[in-house]
């Protein structure tokens, strides 16, 4: 059996994110509510930060790198403010897009000024986590306040992958694995399986959320 090519994997788990939040929008834009456009918004840019990974040695670095490690935040943190308008306290957009450009700046730092795969994985890892993590409190928020089974799940799913970036990073610490999203091991394949399915039914599960709400 051949192993798991983890650049088509990205490619076609990013189509299926860019693909929903767009039939998701469409379905909801007439209630014109900031927490619908922000949620389809975060999984637009997941979506097409996955589409670049799978680009990678294929497209220019600063695409595959950079566009795609800032976009794979931003999107997160857009979702964690559609979900902040949900639990009726509103966050600045302009905090997460400064959060998000700082995070880029220190990326650009490890990677192109010092040269440091390590420091740009561990960096990167780390920060997705924190924004997936965030995301995934924000959802249990949402379940403890209305006792909503399908933000419980949200929050559940984002968590796992939050949780699969930070054990992969001892791996990396001790030399055990590549410093790089590209190699094929157990967790990336987990990964690869939270990001198969989760744009299918997550984002459905939010429009449920919001055509009840």
């Amino acid at each position: 059996m051949s192993p798991l090519h983890l650049p088509t994997a990205y490619f076609i788990a990013g189509i299926l994110y860019l693909t929903m939040p767009v039939a998701v929008w469409t379905m909801l834009r007439k209630q014109n509510a900031p927490s619908n456009t922000l949620w389809c918004l975060g999984g637009l840019f997941f979506g097409l930060s996955l589409v670049l990974l799978g680009r990678r040695d294929q497209w220019p670095d600063v695409l595959t790198y950079g566009v795609a490690n800032w976009l794979l935040v931003l999107g997160p943190l857009l979702r964690a403010t559609a979900l902040r308008h949900e639990l009726q306290k509103p966050i600045h957009l302009t905090r997460m897009l400064i959060l998000s450009l700082v995070f880029i700046v220190v990326y650009g730092l490890f990677h192109v000024v010092l040269g440091s795969p390590s420091l740009r994985f561990f960096w990167s890892s780390l920060v997705a986590a924190a924004a997936l993590g965030w995301l995934a409190l924000l959802a249990r928020n949402l379940y403890l306040r209305d006792q909503s089974v399908s933000a419980q799940w949200i929050s559940l799913s984002y968590l796992a992958l939050a949780v699969v970036l930070i054990i992969r990073l001892p791996g990396v610490f001790l030399g055990l694995r590549e410093p790089t999203a590209m190699t094929v091991d157990p967790l990336s394949s987990l990964l690869i399986f939270l990001g198969w399915s989760l744009p299918s039914w997550a984002t459905l599960v939010f429009w449920a959320c919001s055509s009840s709400g």
